[in-house]
């Protein structure tokens, strides 16, 4: 039993070590998660993925349209047909705060 805590006292002195050496800490889990797979003219469907039963919005030029993704997080908004060069934003919505938005040009 001694000895076991004596080897993860040591790994876990290490790690700390390594961290404080390298001041880098991988994140992104922590990174909010919105994304829209690429968008073609004349398309009339966005869709792709964000956190599960949030609410999408897509704005384009005026006009907003909506929907609520699923439980795998997966959404598809249906949109007039995609014209070059347009801009068009996609927001994610937990409850009614803003959770990650996503612009396309």
């Amino acid at each position: 039993m001694r000895k076991r805590k004596l080897t993860f006292g040591l790994f876990s002195l290490m790690m700390a070590a390594s961290v404080a050496l390298t001041g880098n800490v991988n994140v992104s889990a922590a990174t909010k998660k919105l994304s829209v797979n690429r968008v073609y003219e004349n398309a009339t469907v966005i869709k792709e993925k964000t956190k599960k039963k949030n609410v999408v919005k897509v704005k384009v030029g005026g006009k907003t349209y909506s929907v609520k993704a699923n439980k795998k997080g997966k959404f598809k908004v249906k949109v007039p047909k995609v014209k070059a060069g347009k801009k068009y934003t996609v927001k994610s919505y937990k409850k009614k705060k803003l959770y990650a938005n996503f612009t396309i040009c």
